[in-house]
């Protein structure tokens, strides 16, 4: 009898530490287009965009997330960030051109917004120091 509790508990207990484990590995990190869609939607409402002044940012974000993602290190899933002094010249470009097409109204509520849009990185990881 004892045997047969104990086989039971053993294969409770390795079940369980096979749904613990996540089936497909780390997530994925959100591809360019989906980043771009996000951006997008956050910022035509809030900054009731014109066509032309959305195919203004579209392109600078477009171009944004292509070159950020060139910088990327390759590494498994999720890849880490690129390094910020390399990230900085690409967000300054970015910011350039999209000051150019936005009224100076607008641009002061895309520079609030755009840092809700940078990545937070996994929770419960030490926040970035503000130095």
């Amino acid at each position: 009898m004892k045997k047969i509790i104990l086989l039971a508990f053993t294969l409770i207990a390795i079940c369980s530490m096979l749904h613990a484990q996540p089936a497909g590995g780390p997530p994925k990190p959100p591809s360019a287009e989906e980043r771009l869609k996000r951006v997008n939607e956050k910022l035509k409402t809030a900054l009731q965009l014109s066509a032309k002044q959305q195919a203004v940012v579209n392109d600078a974000f477009s171009a944004f997330f292509k070159e950020a993602d060139k910088l990327r290190p390759q590494a498994p899933p999720p890849p880490p960030q690129p390094d910020k002094a390399k990230i900085e010249p690409l967000a300054q470009k970015r910011d350039a051109s999209i000051k150019a097409a936005l009224t100076e109204a607008q641009y002061k509520k895309y520079l609030e917004i755009e840092k809700t849009l940078r990545p937070q990185g996994p929770p419960g990881a030490p926040k970035p120091s503000k130095e």
